[in-house]
């Protein structure tokens, strides 16, 4: 029997479940993995859902290699999970300044996904003040423009 939100047993659900065992059983994972983890266990691919273990995974990543994208990824789970709005305010506020340093960067390749999480924290005042203007350059901006 499903349970309300679970995710239905497929083979998919078969291989997630193999690959977390074997996942979890290495003593030094790399930081893809854990984030690979963190994703597992944030929708339940394979594992019981866990927002608890999801963040912490992501946590063990960025101790390994930190970067704004996962930065950004970190305060999405603390929102979910009911953390302090100051400390997903301030998480949030590392992951847009990081993603503007690289978006400044003129060796960085495009990125429209980065480009729409800056937009998306400037509409929603997520890391800074809600700024209409700003959100909306950053929607529109080409993939080429920096």
């Amino acid at each position: 029997m499903q349970r309300e939100g679970s995710v239905p047993e497929t083979d998919m659900q078969a291989l997630y479940r193999k690959a977390a065992d074997v996942w979890l059983q290495q003593e030094s994972a790399e930081a893809r993995v854990h984030i690979r983890l963190s994703h597992m266990y944030e929708h339940g691919l394979g594992v019981e859902k866990s927002l608890y273990e999801a963040l912490s995974h992501s946590l063990r990543a960025e101790e390994i290699e930190s970067s704004p994208r996962l930065s950004y990824h970190i305060a999405q789970l603390m929102e979910k999970h009911g953390m302090s709005e100051s400390v997903i305010r301030d998480r949030y506020r590392e992951a847009l300044e990081g993603m503007l340093r690289e978006a400044a960067d003129p060796n960085a390749p495009p990125d429209r996904q980065r480009n729409y999480r800056i937009a998306s924290m400037y509409h929603y005042g997520r890391g800074t003040e809600p700024d209409a203007g700003k959100a909306l350059e950053w929607y529109l901006k080409d993939d080429g423009e920096r």
